[in-house]
């Protein structure tokens, strides 16, 4: 079975209390390939800022591979 890699946006769940974790609002549908979505990731991470959204991440069968900013401390940040 290949690799699924996805990519999202996410926002805070509650701006005041950061705890509360994260809400997606965006995901890469269907799975794609590894290039695909490194290639995406660096894309919204540069459009983030300007969107409001607070955090972009990469994730490989459901893993956290890479996100932007780094690591918050919620799970560790690994990059590719």
């Amino acid at each position: 079975m290949p690799d699924e890699w996805r990519v999202r946006w996410e926002k805070p769940n509650d701006s005041t209390v950061p705890a509360r974790g994260w809400v997606y609002i965006w995901e890469s549908t269907p799975a794609m390939s590894q290039d695909d979505a490194k290639r995406i990731f660096d894309h919204m991470c540069g459009l983030a800022d300007s969107h409001n959204h607070q955090r972009v991440e990469t994730r490989c069968n459901g893993v956290l591979v890479d996100e932007w900013p780094e690591s918050t401390g919620a799970e560790p940040g690994l990059s590719t």
